[in-house]
């Protein structure tokens, strides 16, 4: 990633400075992968062992995060980029934000439609901040 950012920025010096002659921007072009050689030889790797027993606690993690999946359903009374409010049927209205959480909606995201939340986490006193929207769907999909 750090290769592919540092040549990103070589070219667009290189562009930048139209008025340079060939030789320069050529001369600048090798200093600029020398340096992004130098720099990836430097960086120090983590041992195998270590990315396994990382990527099975996650999967440990993500596998005991399901089973703490809860839902809740109300009806969509605003929306944005990365939130929803809604209103349960008990009158509760809550605000989640929806960032990461796949919708899964036939129509989209509208004002008034019934929704379900699949979410981990604990909504406390009516405050979802400490919920993780996982999935937001038609209410009728889940009845």
């Amino acid at each position: 990633m750090k290769k592919w950012m540092i040549a990103v920025i070589a070219v667009l010096m290189i562009t930048a400075c139209g008025q340079k002659n060939k030789e320069t921007a050529v001369t600048e072009t090798e200093t600029t992968v020398e340096t992004t050689k130098a720099a990836a030889e430097t960086e120090t790797k983590e041992p195998e062992m270590t990315s396994v027993s990382t990527e099975e606690s996650e999967s440990e993690s993500a596998d005991a995060d399901e089973k703490n999946e809860k839902k809740i359903t109300g009806t969509v009374i605003d929306a944005a980029m990365n939130s929803i409010i809604i209103k349960t049927d008990d009158g509760e209205e809550l605000a989640f934000s929806k960032e990461d959480a796949k919708v899964e909606l036939k129509d989209g995201l509208l004002i008034g439609i019934e929704v379900t939340l699949t979410y981990t986490g604990e909504i406390k006193d009516g405050n979802a901040a400490d919920v993780k929207v996982i999935k937001i769907t038609d209410a009728q999909q889940t009845k």
